[in-house]
């Protein structure tokens, strides 16, 4: 009976790979061996030294057993395929589960650098190119974004691209709270001229047309 039982379980250990599955086969030989040998004591006449005699000889030989299973098994971990590298882990850092990407820095540049900051004008242009005075007192001021381009950008050749290319700032118009310039007049809503960007103007050549010979 204990045969079968130990067949039965040595069919389930075929989805074992390498050391682990023969590692695992002669631990469960020995330990069907075990049973055996204490059903034959049980079943014999023996006296009970000769029992406990045989119990410690079987003790020594599934510690032995074991030993060289792990040192066998472990032998068998430690093999690697030419070529393979070994990885080294950082042990001290906290244990996380969670799946990571491997990281790819994508260094993005602009053609024309440019730079964003917030402005607190006191004047502005209107879209017909009136001077116009902001609105403001103590308790309030009224501020804008404005991207511009970089100190030594403006009217230079774009950056990755041929040389026949120019950065170029360009403007935006916003709503503020204005009136005329040097004068009394009432303050009202109008469109202001703030910068919006610094872009890549290329330079396109047509070939010239050739004269009619007479």
């Amino acid at each position: 009976m204990s045969s079968s039982i130990c067949n039965r379980t040595a069919k389930k250990w075929t989805y074992l790979k390498d050391g682990q599955l023969l590692a695992a086969t002669f631990v469960w030989k020995i330990v069907c061996f075990v049973v055996g040998q204490m059903q034959f004591i049980s079943c014999s006449q023996m006296d009970r030294k000769k029992a406990v005699l045989l119990v410690m000889q079987l003790q020594i030989v599934i510690l032995l057993s074991l030993l060289i299973t792990c040192v066998y098994s472990r032998s068998l971990g430690t093999h690697r395929k030419p070529g393979h590298k070994k990885h080294r882990y950082h042990t001290d850092l906290p244990w996380d589960l969670t799946p990571r990407k491997r990281d790819h820095i994508n260094h993005v540049d602009e053609c024309c650098p440019s730079v964003t900051e917030i402005i607190q004008p006191r004047g502005g242009v209107s879209k017909s190119g009136r001077i116009l005075e902001l609105y403001r007192d103590p308790n309030s001021t009224q501020s804008f974004y404005q991207t511009s381009c970089r100190e030594g950008v403006k009217g230079h050749p774009c950056q990755y691209v041929d040389r026949r290319s120019m950065c170029v700032q360009r403007y935006t118009y916003t709503y503020a709270l204005v009136r005329e310039f040097n004068s009394n007049g009432p303050w009202r809503l109008d469109y202001i001229r703030v910068r919006s960007g610094c872009s890549c103007e290329v330079k396109t050549f047509y070939g010239r047309r050739k004269k009619d010979v007479a």
